[in-house]
C-alpha cells in the first residue's frame, strides 16, 4: 500500500503581530507631530504660487545654470527676491517671484537671456490665491469630519470616533510633513490631503 507524503506546513501562517510595533509608531508619530507643529507655528507652509499670488517662470537653458550668476542677473534686474528652483541637473530652472503680470515676466526673459527657453509661464491673483487657501483647508477639514460622521452613523458611536481622530491624524501628519521638509504647499498638495482623508 502506498503512502502519499506532502512535505510542509499545512496550517495557514501566523498571523504577523503588527501591535508590537505600536510603541514605536505612536513614538514616531507623537515626535513628527510635535516637530510639525512647531515649525508651523515658527514659520507656517511654504505656501506655493497658488497660494500666495504671483508669477512662476519655467524656463531651460542651452546649458546648466549657475545658480549664482542667475541670482545676481535677477538681482541687477531689480528682482532681489526671486525663489529659484533648479531642476534636470541644472538645465530647468522655477523662478518664482510675489509680483506679477507682464512688465515682471518680461524682465525675467530679459535677465535669464536670449539663449534660454521660457517653458511655461503662470500668474495668480492675490484675492484668487487667498480664495483657493481657504476653499482648500476647509474642504479638507469638511471631508475628515463628514467619514467620521458617516462611520458614526453607519456604526458605533465609538467607531466614529475612532475613524475621526485617526482620519484627522493622518492629515495632520501630512501637514506637518510639509512644515517639516519645506516642500510648497498648493492646489495638489490639497489634493493629497483629500486622497488620505479618503483612504484612511
Amino acid at each position: 500500500m502506498m503512502h502519499s507524503q506532502i512535505e510542509g506546513p499545512l496550517s495557514p501562517a501566523s498571523p504577523y503581530p503588527f501591535s508590537r510595533w505600536r510603541v514605536f509608531g505612536f513614538s514616531v508619530s507623537l515626535a513628527m507631530l510635535a516637530l510639525g507643529i512647531g515649525m508651523l507655528a515658527l514659520q507656517g507652509l511654504n505656501l506655493g504660487l497658488d497660494f500666495t499670488g504671483g508669477a512662476l517662470i519655467e524656463a531651460r537653458g542651452a546649458v546648466p545654470w549657475d545658480l549664482a550668476e542667475l541670482r545676481a542677473a535677477l538681482g541687477v534686474a531689480g528682482l532681489p527676491d526671486a525663489v529659484i528652483q533648479l531642476s534636470d541637473g541644472g538645465r530647468e530652472v522655477f523662478i518664482r517671484l510675489a509680483e506679477e503680470g507682464a512688465f515682471v515676466t518680461e524682465t525675467v526673459r530679459r535677465a535669464i537671456g536670449p539663449s534660454a527657453t521660457v517653458l511655461s509661464e503662470a500668474s495668480v491673483g492675490p484675492k484668487v490665491s487667498g480664495d483657493l487657501l481657504r476653499s482648500g483647508l476647509l474642504a479638507s477639514f469638511s471631508a475628515v469630519a463628514a467619514i467620521g460622521v458617516y462611520v458614526w452613523l453607519r456604526f458605533e458611536a465609538r467607531f466614529g470616533l475612532s475613524a475621526f481622530l485617526t482620519t484627522l491624524h493622518d492629515v495632520a501628519l501630512m501637514v506637518c510633513f510639509f512644515a517639516i521638509t519645506g516642500l510648497p504647499f498648493d492646489l495638489t498638495s490639497i489634493a493629497a490631503l483629500l486622497m488620505i482623508a479618503g483612504y484612511s
